[in-house]
């Protein structure tokens, strides 16, 4: 079976052509659904490395976290599925969904648990690093305020912006990170 067979090799650890079909396809989806040309073979090349790359860094991020002795509970991965479906509209509808992007319920609680795990990691070792300071805050409030935005009193959006301010932050760490785990990866390409 094709599907089975490995298609990237990461640290020893087997992505199968399955899964990267499976991503190549919902990429190419996403990106033919913004209008792009999915007949340009340079986009297609393109969406390849992507897929390829997506696939490798969620890996490391997964196995640097179950390093870190992280885990993902079986609720937590219950009450996520749980949510995915009631936003879809339900259990057919998350079937129909699934079935449309050749998923099954296993790769998606599996896709879910890799969430988790790979969230855990990033409030371990970035976010937990990240500070964001009232004169932030303000200036964030000012520029979009300044630019037209209406916005209620900065008190009640306080919360909102340091999320913000702490995601912008934490993005260039986030690669930063990533690429450090590239770097002392042994990643075989192997289709």
């Amino acid at each position: 079976m094709e599907a089975g067979k490995p298609a990237v090799q990461v640290n020893g650890e087997i992505i199968t052509k399955g899964d990267y079909q499976s991503s190549l396809e919902q990429l190419t989806n996403m990106t033919g659904s913004q209008g792009v040309d999915l007949t340009d073979p340079q986009v297609i090349e393109s969406l390849k490395t992507q897929t390829v790359d997506t696939l490798v860094n969620a890996e490391l991020l997964r196995q640097a976290a179950v390093k870190e002795g992280l885990v993902a509970s079986a609720e937590d991965i219950d009450t996520r599925f749980n949510e995915i479906s009631d936003n879809l509209g339900g259990a057919e509808e998350l079937e129909a969904r699934m079935a449309e992007f050749g998923v099954t319920e296993a790769a998606l609680r599996r896709d879910i648990e890799n969430e988790f795990l790979i969230q855990q990691l990033f409030d371990l070792k970035v976010f937990t690093n990240i500070e964001v300071t009232d004169a932030e805050v303000q200036q964030l409030y000012d520029q979009a305020v300044s630019g037209g935005t209406e916005l209620p009193p900065i008190e009640e959006i306080k919360e909102a912006a340091i999320v913000e301010i702490r995601n912008q932050k934490a993005q260039p760490l986030i690669n930063e990170y990533i690429q450090e785990l590239r770097d002392a990866a042994t990643i075989e390409v192997l289709i």
